[in-house]
């Protein structure tokens, strides 16, 4: 042993000496450099190996792996957010081995990558679809190369959802093939292509695109572009939404009249749903029949005002159809959903409750039946992006036009901005059976001024719900108004006119209150000339808020409460309004933005 330490001091390493086990350090006497660099390079090797296979034993035995491997697949299962998500592999081997086998964690990523041609070239793809079998996938392709369709075909029968974007004329021959291979349990496909690619789909023949009646037997939900629906056409077709790539222009990548018709023909007994995106078709033929589509339950259509008209005009839809109409140029209510087309008169004359949302730039409709939430008649007059000079979004009788002599409305809910040119979504006269109104934002002020008006002015004519003896002509707007909900508005910033906002931050009461006895006077001449008509309402609540001011936590709000003990001297303002209404008046106070800072 001696002569071993004295051999090892004379060696390059003496530092090193009290890290080798004893054996190991008789091995290197004797050795020539060449000898130790062969000898400690196997025999690293061999530490390493047991060094990872000591911190194995040790992770194996931590409390994370105490999980039962069906506990840790079902974990595995939820984590998919993204390709990051793979990184779950790299914990340690126990880890890998059960992310390998959990199906799902797979299925998740092929639904949740958009995969490229380079996924294909790399492999990535293919071990995607390998590892989520048997499980049914839902993929997601960028393009539809010919590679890409060979990797996919040994698992078309896997298929349920197949959505494919930047759709080329290449792009649809090749799908179109894939698809007439079969994938019997494809339930939904999507096409999604650019405008540029789209002109050249437009200019290309496509007599070719096919599909075999038995290729596709479950499809039941189809989005691509309108062209394309004679193509995509089944029986099967449960859900069905249309678009044109090309926006800018009237006619260009839209089906003509009997085309259109012809194809959706033959889905029509089973359509449920029907979306149309400036698709509806063009050279309409206004003499046609009515298109039935009997079981269809959902109807959106997105378009000028014109072709919403029309279209409408030419459906025939059951009586429960949701209809959703959004005009994009700008035009009137009326001119969107005619009310002489039957389905917006049946949809009016189930409406119990209507809500009328406002921003600067649109106005929402929406009508609902009795105890319902969901809108029996949805439509919004939208900015007037194809026609920039369109100012008659809603024109001064388009409301009345639209609701009177076909609702019977009982409930009216009205928020948002209101515009100067759009002031006409708070025409009362529109709901002469009104019970109870809600009022709230900018449009408040000239919503409580016309409370004070006759139901007809000049040059209206009677409505034909009125009977003989009765005269319109002296009747006050909403005669059955009972409840009355008020929010008025206030704008923030250097917009503001009256420093309101300013005084409540200040704590200035004199400031707020001079503002109160302004709104207590609106609400008083309005209830005066009502009572004096004999008709007055059971509940007024008002209060007023800041424009940006939003319900939620927020540290910047501020509140200035009538409830509060150190605040009573609003009372004698409000007191006049309670002479005015034969039940509770509720002032709710002022709700406004605390500084910055």
């Amino acid at each position: 042993m001696a002569r071993v330490a004295e051999t090892l001091v004379e060696l390059p390493f003496p530092h090193l000496w009290s890290f080798l086990p004893v054996a190991d350090r008789a091995s290197l006497v004797g050795l020539s450099p060449n000898d130790i660099r062969a000898w400690t390079s196997a025999r690293a090797d061999e530490y390493c190996r047991f060094a990872r296979a000591l911190l194995s034993i040790y992770n194996a035995v931590a409390p994370i792996h105490s999980l039962p491997a069906e506990i840790l697949s079902k974990i595995f299962e939820e984590c998919w957010t993204g390709r990051k998500s793979l990184r779950i592999g790299h914990v340690c081997r126990q880890w890998r081995s059960v992310l390998l086998d959990s199906k799902r964690f797979w299925a998740d990523a092929v639904k949740g990558g958009k995969f490229t041609l380079g996924d294909y070239h790399t492999g990535y793809l293919g071990a995607m679809l390998e590892r989520s079998s048997p499980r049914r996938i839902e993929p997601s392709l960028s393009r539809f190369p010919a590679d890409v369709s060979r990797c996919l075909a040994p698992h078309s029968d896997r298929v349920i959802s197949l959505e494919v974007s930047r759709v080329t004329i290449a792009v649809l021959l090749q799908l179109w093939a894939c698809l007439n291979s079969g994938m019997p349990c494809l339930t939904t496909l999507t096409l999604t292509v650019d405008e540029e690619d789209f002109r050249w789909i437009l200019h290309t023949p496509t007599k070719n695109l096919s599909l075999s009646p038995t290729a596709l037997p479950r499809l039941t939900r189809v989005s691509a572009p309108v062209v394309l629906l004679p193509s995509l056409n089944r029986s099967s077709l449960q859900h069905l939404t249309l678009t044109n790539p090309i926006t800018r222009e009237y006619d260009n990548g839209r089906l003509q009249n009997d085309s259109f018709f012809k194809a959706l023909a033959l889905c029509a007994p089973n359509l449920q749903t029907l979306s149309l995106s400036e698709a509806t078709p063009w050279l309409f033929n206004l003499t046609a029949p009515p298109f039935v589509l009997p079981a269809l339950r959902h109807l959106h259509i997105q378009d000028v005002a014109r072709r919403c008209d029309l279209l409408l005009d030419r459906l025939a839809l059951p009586l429960t159809t949701r209809i959703h109409c959004t005009n994009i140029d700008g035009l009137g209510l009326c001119l969107t959903a005619p009310p002489s087309a039957p389905s917006i008169q049946s949809a009016l004359s189930m409406t119990d409750r209507v809500a009328i949302v406002c921003t600067v730039e649109a106005v929402s409709v929406h009508c609902y039946a009795r105890d319902s939430d969901e809108a029996l008649l949805h439509v919004d007059v939208g900015p007037p992006a194809v026609r920039p000079q369109a100012v008659d979004r809603l024109g001064p009788s388009d409301l009345i036009e639209f609701f009177r002599d076909l609702a019977r409305a009982t409930q009216l809910t009205v928020a948002g901005c209101i515009r100067s040119d759009m002031q006409a979504a708070l025409e009362w006269r529109a709901f002469p059976h009104l019970v109870r109104a809600e009022v709230r934002g900018r449009g408040a002020k000239y919503a409580v001024k016309n409370l004070a008006r006759w139901q007809l002015g000049d040059g209206d004519s009677t409505p034909a719900h009125w009977q003989a003896g009765s005269s319109p002509a002296t009747t006050v707007v909403c005669p059955g108004l009972k409840m009355l909900a008020v929010d008025f508005q206030f704008i923030l910033g250097p917009q503001r006119t009256d420093g309101l906002g300013e005084a409540l931050r200040r704590g200035d009461v004199a400031g707020v209150e001079a503002d109160l006895r302004k709104r207590c006077a609106d609400l008083e001449h309005a209830l005066s000339f009502r009572s004096e008509m004999g008709t007055r309402l059971a509940r007024l609540e008002f209060g007023c808020t800041e424009q940006d001011w939003s319900e939620g936590l927020n540290e910047r709000k501020g509140t200035r409460d009538p409830l509060n003990p150190g605040w009573t001297s609003w009372r004698p303002i409000v007191e006049p309004l309670e002479k005015l209404v034969d039940g509770a008046v509720v002032f709710t106070g002022y709700r406004y933005l605390l500084a910055d800072g």
